[in-house]
């Protein structure tokens, strides 16, 4: 049915659109905060780049814990762009299902919000790390993190500096469309949550199968109100926009 793809990967779609159309809006959030694919495609190189001197390669596993804010599709498509597998999850867990998502997954890196909604997504990041042996690397949207959690503001600025990731491999990398590309897991009504192992090939099928379902074009915008750490918000928010070529409004 033509749902399936040997080269399309989800970076690959972001580098088009970046390069056919970089002053078109991508993103925008309920602080105003305005994106373009330029914009978006030269974000998530850097913060590839960033995650790589860090120590985060192709097949770890990066736990995105943000809200519906912009930074998430520059996080979640960066740690793609380096072949990394993304582990969206929902700002609303805490200790129980971080550490058992990150233990399953032996999660390399965890991205928290800082503080969100009354709660100190830093601290509670720094108390996960000390019951998951394998998570070394924590970054946060604090402009000011405590000791141990990086801000997401100068991992940017580093990954900046770094011209050949930023114009060489994380440009337009070569990634294989049945690698595994993200872990999502189940609710966890009556039992431990599962994660489910989605590849870009899973993951863009639906995407390609909603927009022949509903004649979707690069012309139609995405409305989330759905959270991006769930499958509905990621998989036909996140990851429909940039699929379709369109603005992703959250």
């Amino acid at each position: 049915q033509g749902l399936w793809s040997k080269s399309e990967t989800i970076p690959s779609l972001l580098v088009r659109n970046a390069r056919e159309f970089p002053d078109r809006e991508a993103l925008v959030d309920s602080r105003g905060t305005r994106i373009t694919y330029g914009e978006l495609d030269e974000l998530s190189s850097k913060f590839a780049a960033a995650l790589a001197e860090r120590g985060v390669g192709a097949g770890d596993v990066v736990g995105v814990q943000l809200p519906n804010r912009c930074e998430n599709s520059i996080v979640t498509l960066g740690a793609l762009r380096l072949g990394a597998v993304v582990n969206s999850l929902v700002p609303m867990y805490r200790e129980r299902e971080l550490e058992h998502a990150g233990n399953t997954c032996r999660t390399k890196a965890l991205v928290v919000p800082g503080m969100f909604r009354n709660v100190d997504h830093d601290a509670l990041a720094l108390q996960v790390a000390a019951n998951v042996p394998s998570l070394s690397v924590l970054v946060s949207l604090s402009e000011r993190p405590p000791a141990g959690v990086d801000s997401i503001n100068s991992l940017l600025r580093r990954g900046g500096t770094v011209s050949d990731f930023t114009s060489g491999r994380f440009a337009d990398p070569e990634l294989d469309p049945d690698a595994p590309a993200a872990v999502l897991f189940t609710s966890g009504t009556e039992s431990l949550p599962k994660g489910a192992i989605h590849s870009h090939n899973t993951l863009l099928a639906n995407d390609r199968g909603l927009a022949e379902l509903l004649d979707l074009t690069d012309g139609d915008g995405v409305f989330m109100a759905s959270p991006l750490g769930h499958g509905t918000g990621f998989g036909f928010g996140l990851l429909l926009a940039p699929f379709l070529g369109g603005k992703l409004t959250l």
